[in-house]
């Protein structure tokens, strides 16, 4: 899995040695999982109200070449956050495992007047109450924030941040009011990324970055998307040197500050279209090659370590039927480039511009322009896994369950594929479970 290969890139060394075997840890204390890298520990009294542990063993390569006195930029680095090291002669800016504003990996959210929605529990998500009380095409809500009271649909929660929304059916907007913001929304368009303040119990500011898509007017469905710290007055560090970040920043002003930049899980839920997702995926490739450019051209580093994450994300949700799935029903031919629904006119030996195609397209111009600001260095290109599709799957827990080695409160339970994760478990009566 993607934790066990990079800890082992960064450290050189097996699983044995740097002591992460999967995504997933269990918790002996309550038998749930919890990521195998990061572990989150929620501390109301402090601030910030979360402390952060890399349970990685050993030294990442970059501080032996920080040692030896040799420049180098690591860009969106997988699995090294949280880290503090002191570094001399290189910078550090880290990827995957940086947590929301939540301390989760990545938490959605969809502000809306859907009865049904507010009922459904959300992979990755949380649904929250649209008020219209005050009339028709008017609502109040709120954006969830640090963890401060138990999720539920309180518009006046403490840590929320209050929003006014007011639709304009004839326009087919929305307007987005609250003390930091002032956004009009046209349907299926992003926001910019903005910068929103929540209170701790203390009173004291955090805050966060994120962006909005007005997705329908009736019912209402507003994506939020997760948030993440503010690049200006972080949070917590998530570079090293921790103003690297304000730099980055200042020269992408459409960058996110979470590990997990595009929402697979409102994606997987239908908050969000496929379009959605792919427009905010190459958005985010656009951003690395800056940076990745950037660095290159700054004759001091020696070494330039750079990570792009799309092609995994837009694969993971789109390859599942092969790798010319639209992911709108329609599929076409590797061979001919023909859809099942509509043939390819201009040219039949053309293959159709699916997200994968798209994704895999930008990547290829990517690396071109990166080689094109390279002259006698040593290119390498590498990646933690592939992808095959596939059409079945299996569940240790289902099995588990109907050999008997599961107990459940529940004789007959009746689940989905969103429920939470070992729900009515009576452990002293079980015997394994995954």
């Amino acid at each position: 899995s993607s934790p066990v290969a990079w800890s082992s890139f960064w450290t050189g060394s097996w699983s044995k040695d740097h002591l992460i075997f999967d995504f997933l840890l269990r918790n002996p204390r309550n038998y749930m999982v919890q990521p195998s890298v990061v572990d989150t520990q929620w501390k109301p009294r402090f601030f910030p109200p979360y402390s952060f542990k890399n349970l990685r063993v050993g030294n990442p390569f970059y501080e032996y070449l920080d040692a030896c006195k040799v420049g180098f930029s690591v860009l969106s680095a997988p699995f090294i956050f949280p880290s503090d090291t002191a570094l001399k002669y290189g910078n550090v800016h880290m990827g995957i495992g940086v947590p929301d504003i939540l301390g989760t990996n990545s938490t959605f959210a969809v502000i809306t007047d859907d009865t049904s929605l507010l009922k459904k529990t959300l992979s990755g998500g949380i649904a929250i109450k649209a008020d219209n009380s005050e009339g028709e095409n008017e609502f109040n809500s709120f954006i969830p924030g640090p963890k401060q009271l138990s999720v539920d649909n309180d518009s006046s929660r403490q840590g929320g941040h209050q929003i006014h929304i007011q639709l304009f059916q004839k326009e087919k907007q929305a307007k987005i009011k609250s003390e930091d913001i002032s956004l009009t929304l046209s349907l299926n368009k992003p926001s910019e990324k903005v910068i929103i303040t929540f209170l701790n119990q203390d009173k004291k500011p955090i805050k966060g970055q994120t962006y909005f898509i007005f997705k329908k007017m009736k019912p209402l469905i507003l994506y939020v998307a997760p948030v993440g710290i503010d690049p200006q007055q972080p949070l917590w560090n998530i570079t090293i040197p921790p103003n690297f970040i304000k730099d980055l920043h200042k020269e992408n002003a459409e960058m996110r500050t979470i590990g997990w930049p595009s929402d697979t899980s409102a994606l997987g839920e239908g908050i969000i279209s496929s379009e959605d997702f792919m427009n905010e995926a190459l958005n985010e490739m656009e951003i690395q090659e800056k940076m990745t450019i950037r660095a290159i051209q700054d004759k001091k580093k020696a070494f330039i370590s750079t990570f792009f994450t799309a092609t995994d994300r837009v694969s993971h949700m789109f390859l599942k039927d092969g790798p010319f799935y639209d992911g709108t029903g329609n599929m076409t031919s590797a061979k001919k480039g023909v859809s099942k629904k509509k043939k390819n006119t201009s040219n039949d030996t053309a293959i159709s511009e699916t997200p994968i195609v798209t994704i895999y397209k930008k990547m290829d111009t990517v690396i071109g322009n990166i080689l094109k600001n390279l002259t006698d260095e040593t290119m390498i290109i590498m990646s933690d896994h592939g992808f095959h599709s596939f059409t079945k799957g299996f569940s240790i827990n289902t099995w588990l369950l109907k050999k008997g080695y599961i107990k459940l409160n529940d004789d007959n339970p009746k689940y989905g594929d969103n429920d939470i994760l070992l729900k009515d478990v009576i452990w002293e009566k079980t015997q394994a479970y995954s």
